[in-house]
């Protein structure tokens, strides 16, 4: 007979409700049991009733006070159940034991595993049917069993220690990298906010130089309104008063009154109608222009006026702005001339687009994509221009804007010119200013230009006129070199051991900073007024870089190292002081940037050298090299009888 299930055996003490087996059983009067449980929570539906009723058959049992708890427990069923538990128990072990015998061979334990058929078998089974079979005893996989499972519980102790550790330095990273974007978030919306101030001041100024365009030509068209305005007021009234004394008889009164009436309308007739003015006027207006900046600048554009035919437009503007004091000398500029002068080109619309193409297609040659020009301390020269060097030599250089400078060309051609990154070029201030030795800017439309001599003046290019004052260096030397800073101050030197401050209302120096043994041939200034100064090519040797702060205080100089070397420097908008050296024989340019400690240089970067265009190595003259700053990434040189632009590596 078939051993019966551990479920079955219990099958016949279920409780009815529950269906479980069946836990402090009870009885009805119809004799079926309940678990006591199921009984109490079934007479809690029915507590308004002194009886209950049987589930199974229903028919009804009385209850006492104690309802459920008086009723009868069935001690036979509970009994039984312990009876079988342990009879389950039983035929568990003895199952468990006849697991270890085979069931082909009841007396003989299964302690051989064979390998290839995956189960336990006798030693009876192996002789009859598993012959050349892989066996194991049953001991020795035990003990194979255990070594691995050691061996795993090991390793997957050190996994896992290996995996926290990672997943704890994943979470670290991820805050980490969290907090770094997040800080670069931060950075790039300064940067925004910053350079939005910086268009803004760029929109600001663009509208100022338009409302200063708009007054300039409104002030000559008042001028012709008023005129032609009074003119024609004057023959009405003539007109008026002749045609009214024309239908009345004529006594002495009369006659003598439209004779003195008919000369004032002969003198009304022969005026001159201003047409030229509004000629003029529609010219400059049609000629000026927007020029978007190029989409490497930080910059909206400027506004441009067309140059044609300033020299014939030069003798029109008679406006009382325009005066130049006998001072200061020099014949005023044309209103045109001015406003080309206040408006410089930061660039000039398609052409710039067109050779900006071009460039961006010359220096970006490496498969990182990134242009060679900025990739280390490298330097390259962007653009050229060449002049000739028996007709035009080149003083002076300033920068105008982040892409433009301006050159001077002292006494071999009146005037300067606006020369910018993208090519373009054109006279900056014509022949009212004369010879131009340097330049430098101050605010409101103002130049400095270094006359011959040891003098200099201030050139107002929105009125067109000198200031009417004559700056004078003492005592004399050579030609002035001059610097502007922030607050407009404005540093001359002229290779004598001297600084002069001008505040540029007083023809006077504000201040003198002595500079011992040192004769300046050039000077920068940085936004600080610490003041950078160069002896360049002067017949004092060796040549040397020397910073000065303020008050006069000196600090160390970089020197030549031989007496064909020459050193000069600018100072860039982050006040870092850039350091060139040329050699007299030699068309080689070495630069150094440095950071200023007080009036300590620091060197930063030495760039790769440079070989320029336009050295004849026919010797240097002191005055053939100059070197501005113009972003700090971007310098501007003239050497010998070259204008170069040079992009410098980040």
């Amino acid at each position: 007979m078939a051993t019966r299930s551990k479920e079955e055996k219990f099958q016949c003490l279920n409780c009815p409700m529950c269906l479980d087996v069946l836990c402090n059983a009870t009885f009805l009067s119809c004799g079926h049991s309940f678990c006591r449980g199921c009984l109490e929570a079934y007479d809690k539906q029915l507590k308004d009733l002194n009886h209950i009723v049987c589930p199974v058959c229903r028919k009804s049992t009385k209850l006492d006070q104690e309802r459920v708890a008086g009723l009868t427990p069935n001690f036979l069923a509970k009994g039984l159940k312990d009876l079988l538990k342990v009879d389950v128990i039983a035929q568990s072990q003895e199952d468990d034991l006849s697991s270890k015998f085979c069931s082909l061979h009841s007396n003989v334990y299964k302690d051989i595993y064979c390998q290839p058929c995956g189960e336990f078998i006798c030693l009876t089974c192996f002789i009859d049917s598993h012959q050349g079979h892989k066996i194991k005893k049953q001991e020795e996989l035990e003990k194979e069993l255990k070594t691995k499972r050691d061996a795993l519980l090991e390793k997957s102790t050190t996994r896992k220690a290996r995996f926290e550790q990672c997943l704890s330095e994943a979470l670290l990273q991820r805050d980490v990298m969290n907090s770094h974007l997040s800080g670069l978030e931060r950075e790039v919306r300064d940067t925004f906010a910053i350079k939005v101030v910086a268009l803004q001041q760029n929109e600001e100024e663009l509208l100022e130089k338009i409302e200063g365009i708009r007054k300039d030509l409104d002030k000559q068209l008042e001028g012709c309104i008023y005129r032609c305005t009074e003119v024609i007021g004057k023959i009405s009234s003539s007109v008026k008063l002749l045609t009214h004394h024309a239908s009345k008889p004529l006594d002495h009164d009369i006659i003598k009154a439209d004779q003195l009436r008919c000369a004032d309308l002969e003198d009304s007739l022969m005026k001159v109608t201003d047409e030229e003015s509004t000629t003029r006027v529609e010219e400059i207006r049609r000629n000026v222009q927007f020029c978007p900046a190029g989409d490497e600048l930080l910059a909206l554009g400027c506004i441009d006026v067309s140059v044609n035919d300033i020299e014939n437009n030069s003798s029109h503007n008679t406006t009382d702005d325009a005066v130049v004091s006998e001072e200061a000398g020099g014949p005023p500029a044309s209103s045109l001339e001015t406003v080309n002068a206040t408006q410089h080109v930061k660039t000039t619309g398609r052409k710039h687009r067109r050779n900006k193409r071009g460039r961006k297609q010359q220096v970006c040659k490496n498969d990182s994509g990134i242009p060679e020009t900025v990739l280390n301390n490298s330097m390259s020269i962007v653009r050229t221009r060449a002049f000739p060097l028996d007709k035009r030599r080149l003083f002076g250089l300033a920068a105008l804007s982040e892409d433009a400078v301006v050159i001077g060309y002292g006494e071999d051609r009146i005037g300067c010119d606006r020369f910018t990154l993208s090519g373009d070029e054109g006279p900056y201030l014509g022949s009212e200013v004369g010879d131009v030795y340097d330049v430098a800017f101050l605010s409101g439309g103002r130049t400095v230009i270094s006359k011959e001599g040891d003098e200099f003046v201030i050139y107002n290019t929105i009125s067109g006129s000198s200031s009417g004052k004559r700056y004078a260096l003492r005592p004399s030397g050579g030609l002035v070199r001059v610097s502007t800073d922030q607050h407009d101050n404005i540093y001359a030197v002229n290779n004598n051991p001297v600084i002069c401050v001008f505040d540029g209302s007083n023809p006077n120096p504000q201040r003198v900073v002595r500079t011992g043994n040192i004769r300046p041939q050039q000077i920068c200034v940085t936004r600080t007024g610490i003041m950078i100064t160069s002896t360049g090519t002067g017949n004092f040797t060796p040549s040397t870089v020397t910073v000065f702060d303020r008050e006069g205080r000196v600090g160390p100089s970089i020197i030549a190292t031989n007496q064909n070397e020459y050193v000069y420097a600018t100072v860039d908008n982050l006040d870092r002081v850039l350091v060139a050296i040329v050699g007299s024989l030699s068309d080689t340019l070495s630069l150094t940037r440095y950071r200023l400690q007080g009036i300590q240089p620091i060197e930063e970067v030495r760039f790769q050298l440079l070989r320029m265009p336009g050295q004849n190595k026919l010797g240097l003259s002191g005055t053939m090299f100059h070197i501005v700053s113009l972003s700090p990434n971007m310098i501007a040189v003239v050497f010998q009888n070259c204008l170069s632009f040079i992009q410098l590596g980040m």
